[in-house]
């Protein structure tokens, strides 16, 4: 399909944060700290309603991610540690639910974050469906709930429902059918309407140059970006499971996925069929990949989701039920899990957690501890 439209310049901050990010900043001690299980749940936040969805990144400047979710009712929240407390507030009520956020990838100085949902109404009504991109710079007078300027990033004919974004630029799907990528250019962001999907779209993760979709139909579909400007995405269908899926995430070729099957399975480059890291006995909501190399994690890497049982699960590769480690955070179910690093008091590195939130309205972390310490 590939339609390129370049959209206004007013959205060049976004397509600079986007095209000069370097990858994540290190600790800002440099501390060698390794990282054993995560400890219960914290509460970062209560809406008092459901909680679609929420992503971690730098929004102030300063050493540590903060937080944000997004609510029911449209309503925007950011969270800050500040002195070790957790405190937010709203910065947008939206005329209709926002189901998915992606913190953008940024340079010191800028933050930005992508919302999508519905443009009117909740996720399950009929109508369009609306991607928003919230800007703010560094240094803003207040807190890091203050200062965010919003505008509109697309227009769908139906419910926007996944979104994920990396330096290279932003994909979002959903039940319109069609997978949209927006790459930094100079002058703005060029919008491409990639390709047909096979049934509606529940999450999205972008790997270096491909981008891998989570279908309710069950179908795991992967695209890949030409390596020239102008050139054809490929498509194809990697796995096709019997149940809707759910959340995905991709990192150096792996991808995991979760269903509503409960299943959690994952893919490693190299290996025929799909590794069953760990079967629920309800629908899980949660695909989240925890890499030794940002996180100083003992293994290669940590693989965790959550659920509408409302438990956090993390698994250690090569990972079974046998290596999970299972937090039950909360009476209600989970609806999304995202990972971040936090500057909790007492460490000097930035301590490796997990964000988790879901219908009881709760935004949660669950910080890992340093190996050797209880959880």
């Amino acid at each position: 399909m590939n339609r390129p439209q370049r959209l206004a310049s007013a959205l060049l901050i976004a397509a600079t944060f986007l095209g000069a990010c370097t990858g994540p900043k290190p600790d800002a001690s440099g501390a060698p700290t390794r990282w054993a299980a995560p400890i219960a749940g914290q509460e970062i936040a209560a809406v008092g309603q459901k909680v679609g969805g929420c992503s971690a990144g730098d929004l102030d400047g300063v050493s540590g991610d903060e937080i944000v979710a997004v609510a029911g009712d449209g309503s925007v929240v950011v969270a800050w540690l500040d002195g070790g407390e957790w405190k937010h507030a709203t910065v947008e009520q939206l005329p209709g639910e926002a189901i998915g956020v992606v913190c953008l990838p940024s340079l010191p100085g800028h933050s930005s974050f992508v919302t999508v949902g519905k443009l009117e109404g909740d996720e399950e009504s009929p109508g369009p469906g609306v991607a928003y991109l919230f800007s703010r710079p560094f240094g803003t007078a207040g807190t890091p709930a203050d200062g965010w300027e919003r505008q509109t990033l697309l227009n769908d004919s139906a419910l926007l429902h996944g979104v994920a974004a990396s330096p290279d630029g932003i994909a979002m799907a959903g039940y319109g059918g069609s997978l949209h990528w927006f790459a930094p250019q100079p002058g703005g962001l060029m919008h491409y309407e990639v390709g047909s999907l096979p049934g509606p779209a529940k999450g999205v993760a972008v790997d270096g140059r491909r981008v891998v979709v989570a279908c309710a139909s069950g179908e795991l579909v992967e695209f890949q970006r030409p390596e020239a400007e102008g050139g054809t995405w490929r498509q194809r269908i990697l796995w096709r499971f019997p149940k809707a899926l759910a959340r995905v995430d991709a990192w150096d070729g792996r991808v995991a996925v979760s269903s509503n099957d409960g299943g959690l399975y994952a893919y490693e480059p190299g290996l025929q069929g799909d590794i069953l890291f760990y079967q629920s006995s309800d629908r899980l909501r949660g695909a989240v990949f925890l890499q030794g190399p940002r996180t100083q994690l003992p293994a290669p890497w940590f693989l965790a989701t959550a659920g509408y049982d409302g438990q956090v699960s993390v698994f250690v590769r090569p990972g079974t039920a046998r290596d999970g480690i299972h937090r039950q955070v909360d009476s209600d179910r989970l609806h999304h899990l995202c990972g971040a690093r936090l500057a909790l008091p007492g460490s000097e590195a930035l301590t490796p957690a997990l964000i988790t939130c879901g219908y009881s309205g709760r935004i949660l972390a669950l910080p890992f501890v340093p190996l050797g310490a209880q959880p």
